[in-house]
């Protein structure tokens, strides 16, 4: 059909019927005003894309500058735990041990004093013949000043002090020590007078006359009875 036959056949419809032909057309209007609509209302519903550079930064407290991507600031290296001993007294047994023998270098290399570690504390022997004249507990001239250097020493600490007076097995009797075991407390305890006097608080400090019954070496020999006759501090660990 040609379009002047097209017009042609639109002058032969009645005008009533080209307007009921044409209702078809309102509807369809009316039909994609309403899908218009609709996909209106489902674009505004659409979720927004973010930028996810920013709750990110503002986590890490960088600002966020337009147009600048944001610099990656490496995190500061933790220093390593200082290793510790697991056990303190160890410690504290070894710089008493060290200021001991700092302190008497000269009567550790005469063989006078002899210094050792035990598991209840810091052990520091000395011979009789540095204290004591022979079969007396009468502090010698030179005594005073080695319970001099300990007292030093000791009022660093706090730690508990086990004074021993020790004998070799030779028996004594005198009208002032009838045994070994007079002789070995009285020597214990003119020690700790001479602490205490010198300054150590009579609370830390114990005197024990221990005879002949913890000898060091035999007494079988004249060297080992002299090295059984002696009096030992153990400083006592806290």
């Amino acid at each position: 059909m040609t379009m002047r036959d097209f017009i042609s056949f639109q002058h032969d419809i009645e005008p009533g019927d080209a307007a009921g032909n044409n209702r078809w057309m309102v509807s369809y209007a009316d039909f994609m005003t309403l899908l218009f609509v609709l996909f209106l209302v489902l674009y505004a519903r659409l979720p927004k894309q973010h930028d996810v550079s920013v709750p990110v930064a503002q986590s890490l407290h960088a600002p966020i500058i337009p147009g600048i991507r944001p610099r990656h600031i490496p995190l500061p290296i933790q220093p390593k735990p200082v290793m510790r001993s697991p056990n303190p007294s160890i410690d504290k047994q070894r710089m008493l041990l060290q200021e001991l023998a700092r302190t008497f270098t000269d009567l550790v290399q005469a063989g006078d004093i002899t210094l050792v570690t035990r598991e209840e504390g810091v052990l520091l022997e000395i011979k009789d013949s540095a204290l004591f004249a022979s079969g007396t507990a009468q502090p010698a001239a030179q005594a005073g000043g080695i319970v001099a250097k300990i007292s030093g020493v000791l009022s660093k600490n706090s730690n508990q002090v086990v004074v021993e007076g020790h004998t070799d097995s030779v028996p004594i009797q005198t009208a002032q020590f009838p045994s070994n075991w007079e002789l070995s407390s009285a020597r214990a305890a003119s020690v700790v007078r001479a602490l205490q006097e010198s300054g150590i608080s009579p609370n830390r400090l114990t005197a024990s006359g221990l005879a002949e019954t913890k000898p060091k070496s035999s007494n079988d020999t004249a060297q080992g009875r002299s090295e059984n006759r002696r009096v030992s501090l153990l400083v006592l660990n806290n």
